[in-house]
């Protein structure tokens, strides 16, 4: 014990006596250090999908960038201090700058490609798992079937858009159900409670429409199986945080998601020869 209290006296009487120039020296090779591990961890982050098709890899790599870039920039921010304070010469303060602009610059694409490669555009109210949409897998059933008509001259591709565009309305009557118990568990009044309802009965109605329109185009009769993160069970959160949360959840996939929907359908609607 009495070694490591002197070896921690040596390193504090050391730092206070050593000159600016290496104090200012120390920060920004720390900084430079802090700048290279992130830029690793960005790279594996980025081979996480390229190789290994996994986004959680390249989720946790580039936050941990982010953290790395975010040390670096107060590393730098301590050299630059130093330099200003003790008037050093100009090739300090450059480096000191490359590092501080360096870290800042990767504590930023980190934080954003983070945060981008944990969300995804939806079309409407979906459930989300860390950012994710989640949705039922496809099987040879035909209980979501109900009007066997036919199509003839379209490509298969656009029946497996069509099926792709019934998982979502599928995963949508799940949103919707979610939506209506946090509804009640906030006391909202009857009228929010039917309209969500309302709202989960008319993502039935499309994800038949979906699964209808599949079929009728190449033969298939397919449907979606169980969808076991219908089973996602309300947040317990204080009122005020998932009041927050239906505020931002609402405006999100309710508003700019859906806003974003109905243009696009309109537009297709304009270009659509099939009546």
């Amino acid at each position: 014990m009495a070694k490591v209290e002197a070896f921690a006296a040596h390193a504090v009487v050391r730092t206070e006596t050593d000159p600016p120039e290496q104090r200012e020296r120390r920060w920004r090779l720390r900084s430079y250090r802090l700048l290279g591990a992130g830029l690793v961890m960005g790279v594996l982050g980025a081979g996480g999908t390229a190789l290994l098709g996994d986004s959680d890899v390249t989720t946790a790599g580039f936050v941990v960038a982010s953290v790395c870039g975010l040390a670096g920039l107060f590393c730098a921010l301590r050299a630059l201090w130093l330099t200003f304070s003790s008037v050093l010469a100009p090739v300090p303060f450059a480096l000191g700058f490359l590092a501080l602009f360096s870290n800042a610059a990767l504590s930023f694409v980190g934080a954003v490609v983070a945060m981008l490669s944990t969300g995804e555009f939806g079309r409407g109210r979906q459930l989300r798992k860390r950012g994710r949409i989640q949705l039922a897998p496809v099987g040879d059933n035909a209980r979501w079937l109900t009007s066997p008509y036919e199509l003839e001259g379209i490509p298969a591709e656009v029946a497996a858009q069509w099926r792709q565009n019934g998982r979502t309305e599928h995963a949508s009557v799940a949103a919707f159900s979610k939506l209506s118990l946090e509804l009640m568990r906030l006391g909202a009044p009857a009228s929010l409670i039917a309209s969500a309802h309302a709202d989960a009965l008319d993502e039935i109605r499309h994800t038949e429409l979906c699964f209808d329109l599949a079929r009728a185009i190449d033969g298939r009769a397919a449907g979606p199986d169980a969808f076991a993160a219908a089973a996602q069970s309300v947040h317990d959160l204080p009122r005020t945080l998932s009041l927050c949360l239906l505020a931002v959840d609402s405006l999100i996939d309710g508003a700019l998601h859906e806003g974003v929907s109905a243009r696009v359908i309109a537009q297709l609607a304009r270009r659509c020869q099939q009546p």
